[in-house]
C-alpha cells in the first residue's frame, strides 16, 4: 500500500513540476541536490530514484508553489 501511495505521489509530482513558474525552480532543486548527482544548476533527476521522504518534501513545496501561483494570477 505505501509503495502504491510513493508512486502515486510521484506521478503527480512530475505532472505538477512541469507546471511551476521558473522562479520556483531554485526551491526544487534545493531540496533533491542532496540526494542527487546534480552539477551545478542543472535541473534534471530521475523523480522515481528520490527517496520517499524528499518526494514527500518537494511534492509539499511544489503544491505550495503552485498555490501561491494562482493566488498571484487571480490579483
Amino acid at each position: 500500500m505505501v509503495i502504491l501511495t510513493i508512486f502515486k505521489l510521484k506521478k503527480n509530482l512530475c505532472q505538477n513540476i512541469k507546471k511551476l513558474e521558473p522562479k520556483y525552480f531554485k526551491g526544487v532543486l534545493d531540496i533533491v541536490k542532496d540526494c542527487m548527482d546534480i552539477k551545478g544548476e542543472e535541473l534534471e533527476f530521475d523523480i522515481e530514484s528520490l527517496p520517499p521522504k524528499v518526494a514527500r518534501e518537494l511534492d509539499k513545496y511544489v503544491k505550495q508553489s503552485l498555490s501561491n501561483s494562482n493566488k498571484n494570477k487571480k490579483k
